[in-house]
C-alpha cells in the first residue's frame, strides 16, 4: 500500500487498485486520460480516470512549490506536458509509468485534438463553460472562466482540475 499526504488529506492506492489500474490503461486509452474525454464514461473509465488523476496530483505535488508552478502552465492542448517538463523538470510519462509501469505513456497532441473533436463531432474543440461540472474542466477553458492562460489563475488540465480543489488548500499560489 502506498501513502502520501497532502494537505491534510491522506491519500491511499491498494494493491488492488494499483492492478486495476495497470489492467486497464494502455497507450490508446490513455490518450483519452490526457484529453479528458475518459472522465464521462461510465464504468472503470471515469473511476479509473478520476483515481488516477488523483494518484498523478499526489504524485507530482510532492515537487513542492513548482507543482503550484505546472499548475500555472498546464495547457489542455498537451494534457500539460510542456509545463512538467518546464516546472518539474520530468515529463508526464515518466510520472505514469513510474505507476504503470513501462509503456509510451506521454501524451500526444495530435491525440489529444483528434479526441475531443470526436467527442464532440465538430471540427474544433469546444469552450467548457458549458460543460464544466463541479470542479472538473473538460476541453478549452472558456475566456470568461478563471483557469485561462495569460491570467493569474492556471490554465487546467482535466486530470489536475478533477482534484485541484483539495490539493490547493496546501499551496502557495502567487
Amino acid at each position: 500500500m502506498t501513502e502520501s499526504l497532502v494537505g491534510q488529506q491522506r491519500f491511499m492506492v491498494t494493491r488492488e487498485l494499483a492492478e486495476r489500474h495497470r489492467n486497464h490503461w494502455n497507450e490508446t486509452n490513455l490518450q483519452a486520460f490526457w484529453a479528458g474525454t475518459t472522465f464521462n464514461v461510465p464504468g472503470d473509465d471515469s473511476e479509473l480516470s478520476y483515481s488516477l488523476g488523483s494518484i498523478l496530483v499526489h504524485l507530482l505535488a510532492e515537487k513542492g512549490p513548482a507543482f503550484g508552478e505546472f499548475v500555472k502552465a498546464a495547457d489542455w492542448h498537451d494534457g500539460g506536458q510542456d509545463a512538467s517538463v518546464n516546472f518539474l523538470d520530468q515529463g508526464l510519462e515518466e510520472a505514469v509509468g513510474g505507476f504503470l509501469g513501462p509503456g509510451n505513456w506521454r501524451p500526444q497532441r495530435k491525440a489529444i485534438k483528434e479526441l475531443l473533436q470526436t467527442v464532440n463531432g465538430q471540427s474544433s474543440v469546444y469552450s467548457s463553460s458549458s460543460l464544466t461540472p463541479c470542479i472538473r474542466l473538460m476541453g478549452q477553458p472558456a475566456r470568461s472562466q478563471a483557469f485561462m492562460k495569460g491570467s493569474s489563475a492556471p490554465s487546467i488540465t482535466p486530470w489536475v482540475s478533477l482534484v485541484w480543489v483539495p490539493v490547493r488548500k496546501s499551496l502557495t499560489m502567487r
